[in-house]
């Protein structure tokens, strides 16, 4: 079935003049400039060395993930640091990019994501990651028991994958014991 639906999938391409999505299309290199947490203010040092201590001793292990949390430019210095310090190239993830408007298409998104990032010592960071984690707010409780669900499918599938992943929120998330397992490590940038 599924290799049917990946030749149909080819042949519609081909027709419309659409192309594979790749890893390129989804996350955008980063290069970070800074020299190291010492060109860090002291908040920003303490974080890097949190995250830096916890993934770096899961260091070969599969579904290696943190949060930071903080402003938006400082979780991304903050990602630039980790990277460094872990010898890892940082990549943003584009959230426009890896989520589609048709039925499967944020799942093969998301499979090309991670296949990309298992090539290479890569740290992916996924910026204001804030509704990944928090209430949807006043939406029937089907409706959040499907954004947990697909929450719950990422969070597996990021964790299969050989590739770190650093989430950067605006304020610390409140996770539930379910959510929490997955990650090594949250630190906040003050």
């Amino acid at each position: 079935m599924i290799r049917y639906l990946r030749e149909m999938w080819t042949m519609l391409s081909r027709i419309t003049g659409t192309r594979e999505t790749e890893f390129k299309d989804l996350a955008e290199r980063v290069i970070p400039r800074l020299g190291g947490t010492a060109a860090l203010p002291g908040g920003f040092s303490g974080a890097v060395e949190k995250l830096v201590g916890s993934l770096g001793r899961s260091r070969g292990q599969r579904g290696q993930m943190a949060i930071v949390s903080g402003a938006s430019s400082s979780t991304l210095s903050v990602a630039g640091a980790v990277a460094l310090r872990l010898d890892r190239t940082l990549y943003r993830v584009i959230p426009d990019a890896l989520t589609g408007q048709y039925i499967g298409e944020t799942e093969k998104n998301l499979a090309t994501l991670l296949a990309g990032a298992g090539n290479e010592s890569i740290l992916l960071f996924f910026d204001e990651a804030d509704a990944l984690f928090g209430k949807r707010g006043d939406v029937p409780d089907t409706d959040e028991q499907q954004a947990y669900l697909e929450t719950g499918y990422f969070l597996e599938q990021l964790e299969q994958s050989p590739a770190m992943a650093l989430f950067g929120t605006r304020r610390p998330p409140e996770l539930d014991d379910e959510q929490r397992k997955h990650f090594a490590a949250m630190a906040e940038v003050t």
